[in-house]
């Protein structure tokens, strides 16, 4: 696991909630990375936004199932379900915090393989 940020990248929240959301896409990396794969955190500044990313090099999400990852209850039926045992819950809580802090929530696939999910919120300046 590798991760990459930049020196006082600040964003403002609730920093349980927010803690959640990274640990519920951390989560879902680990469940779905190989032992010796690679997940990498990254927050990079983008404007008046800071993009904070969730990449892994897993199986990937299958095209037809990406815009109902973040559906309560769904579970992906493709590559990267399985043993997870998940209750199709996690994506759909996070997306809420992460919206309730004024952001938003992306997924795509890398064009190898893997899932890179991305939380845009607010940057905030501390003084």
């Amino acid at each position: 696991m590798t991760v990459e940020t930049t020196p006082d990248l600040w964003v403002s929240g609730e920093p349980d909630q927010l803690m959640q959301a990274l640990l519920n896409l951390v989560g879902n990396a680990v469940a779905h990375t190989a032992d010796g794969g690679t997940i990498t955190l990254a927050a990079v500044p983008r404007g008046d936004r800071v993009l904070i990313t969730v990449s892994d090099d897993g199986p990937g999400i299958r095209r037809e199932e990406l815009p109902r990852v973040f559906d309560r209850f769904y579970r992906v039926q493709g590559p990267r379900s399985g043993s997870s045992g998940g209750s199709g819950l996690g994506l759909a809580i996070t997306r809420r915090l992460v919206e309730l802090h004024g952001g938003t929530i992306s997924v795509h696939n890398r064009p190898d393989h893997g899932a890179v999910f991305t939380i845009e919120l607010r940057r905030v300046d501390v003084p």
